[in-house]
């Protein structure tokens, strides 16, 4: 199956992002287009930026209402019934192939999973196998639910941001969500093929090779900056790829 200029059915890339963080943009989409041209994909972001979005829809959501209450209002414009949920330092450093996305969307479909996250992390002690390569991730988890980069039933997203209503995209909003995706019956899996230890907690991604995450907060009392610590080689390349001073933001 060619990936050339090929939707999937029913499911769509939404990447949550803010202006302070359009200096990435290029980089994400160019590596999008270049490793998965074969999705349609909506950005979220507070206000316009003046940047050339191609044929990425974008919907600008009230920075003045609670985090929760924005990706929800979002999340209600989105046609389609399955989502790729992405932050924009997700991103891509090699080919992903269409046919593994639409198998796991197709597992949504058929199962009573929420999401399917797309690397192995937060999960040292893994669950069963539901099938080929796709996890259970442990009820009891406590990182049952996470930002990492997943398809989702978008109704099941939306259902548990109705529910937890975190003010920002900051603090223990996983742990805390986790403990509401228990309450309310949203439940997850992961991909993983014996993929390399990347860290402690996470581990790379055979079937989504992303950076997870390029940028770095907390810093000892730093601005957020670029990720070389954990993704020397991959953020190098890129930077020389896409024309990047990494001293302008910053390294962690």
């Amino acid at each position: 199956m060619s990936q050339e200029n090929v939707g999937i059915e029913n499911l769509r890339m939404v990447v949550w992002s803010h202006s302070t963080y359009s200096d990435l943009w290029e980089m994400f989409f160019g590596q999008l287009e270049e490793n998965a041209p074969f999705f349609k994909k909506t950005l979220l972001v507070e206000k316009h930026v003046d940047f050339d979005y191609k044929d990425c829809n974008v919907i600008i959501n009230d920075e003045n209402l609670p985090w929760c209450q924005r990706v929800v209002n979002c999340l209600k414009k989105i046609d389609e019934d399955y989502i790729v949920w992405m932050l924009e330092d997700f991103i891509l450093y090699d080919k992903v192939d269409i046919n593994d996305i639409i198998r796991i969307k197709s597992f949504l479909e058929n199962t009573k999973y929420s999401s399917v996250k797309l690397l192995r992390a937060g999960v040292n002690e893994g669950g069963k196998e539901v099938d080929k390569n796709i996890y259970e991730t442990p009820i009891n988890n406590i990182y049952l639910f996470s930002l990492n980069a997943a398809v989702w039933k978008k109704e099941d997203l939306i259902k548990l941001f109705t529910h937890y209503r975190p003010d920002k995209l900051f603090g223990n909003i996983e742990i805390e969500a986790s403990k509401i995706c228990r309450q309310i019956g949203v439940h997850s899996c992961y991909y993983y093929d014996n993929d390399p230890r990347r860290t402690y907690l996470h581990f790379d991604s055979s079937v989504f090779p992303h950076i997870m995450s390029a940028i770095k907060g907390g810093c000892v009392g730093k601005s957020p900056g670029w990720n070389i610590t954990q993704y020397k080689n991959e953020l190098v390349t890129l930077f020389k790829k896409y024309n990047v001073d990494p001293s302008i933001r910053g390294i962690c």
